[in-house]
């Protein structure tokens, strides 16, 4: 949920007038950021802390395609706020006009643009690798009825 907020802010942000609206926008943006970052941080302790490996519900190679879904979500997510700390960073950009992001660089517009294109493509990319997972889920669900949803609950 964080990530699709954090992508429509993304893409209507820069629709605001110039000012303490676009300021709030854009900084809201950067907060929800680092909860992304914080929750993925969490989540990869917590799944090699105190995770479980199930066995896998499928053989061969859905269960080689799962893996790789998987592995690609979470290298997506890392993706995305690397590449958002970077783009903050770049630019120097104030947080509500409170902090501000150490900027680096020179602000070169071509570079800025560069960066914030890796990040457009990592975060669309995420979403599009999310979006097949949960159709992949809901095929198990609903198709195949294997009960693999009921499995993650326990």
């Amino acid at each position: 949920v964080l990530i699709v907020v954090l992508w429509g802010i993304g893409l209507t942000a820069d629709a605001f007038p110039r000012g303490p609206l676009r300021v709030a926008a854009w900084s809201f943006h950067v907060v929800l950021g680092f909860a992304v970052a914080f929750v993925l941080v969490a989540r990869i302790v917590w799944r090699t802390r105190f995770g479980r490996e199930l066995p896998p519900a499928n053989t061969g190679r859905l269960q080689t395609l799962a893996r790789i879904t998987h592995f690609a979500l979470y290298v997506l997510m890392a993706a995305v706020v690397i590449t958002g700390v970077v783009n903050a960073s770049y630019r120097g950009i104030s947080v509500f006009d409170v902090w501000s992001a150490p900027k680096f660089g020179t602000g070169e517009p071509a570079t800025r643009r560069a960066i914030t294109e890796v990040h457009e493509i990592a975060v669309n990319l995420l979403l599009l690798v999310a979006a097949f997972h949960a159709a992949a889920a809901l095929v198990h669900h609903f198709v195949w009825r294997d009960r693999l949803i009921d499995r993650m609950r326990t």
